[in-house]
């Protein structure tokens, strides 16, 4: 589904791939909120967010929602990275970065919340 452009990308394929990250991205938002107290998906947020808690000189919680959004930044340039390196045309280009992402999120579900929030 993820290696059909043009004309033999279908609607059924639009329709596949809009599920998996919609549940994706839930699941990440679930795991960050019940594992940190936090919503890890939206960036936008933690920018304001952090324009905020630089405002009231909030040193420490601004330096973690800045990790948090240097994380972010992180994992989207080394996915592109990982896929312009396997070429988009093959057919697992995308499974690395998926299991890269699967691998970080049950590494933080079975180590739990240890009382730091951007350490898993």
């Amino acid at each position: 589904m993820l290696r059909h452009f043009g004309e033999r990308r279908t609607t059924t394929h639009n329709l596949r791939l809009a599920i998996l990250l919609c549940l994706t991205a839930g699941f990440v938002n679930a795991a960050g909120f019940l594992g940190f107290s936090a919503l890890t998906t939206n960036v936008t947020g933690h920018a304001a967010l952090l324009a905020e808690r630089i405002a009231l000189r909030d040193w420490s919680d601004a330096g973690v929602i800045a990790i948090w959004m240097l994380l972010f930044l992180a994992g989207a340039f080394s996915s592109s990275l990982i896929i312009s390196r396997t070429g988009k045309d093959q057919r697992f280009s995308y499974v690395i970065p998926i299991l890269i992402e699967i691998v970080i999120l049950l590494a933080c579900a079975m180590r739990g919340f240890n009382g730091h929030f951007f350490i898993c």
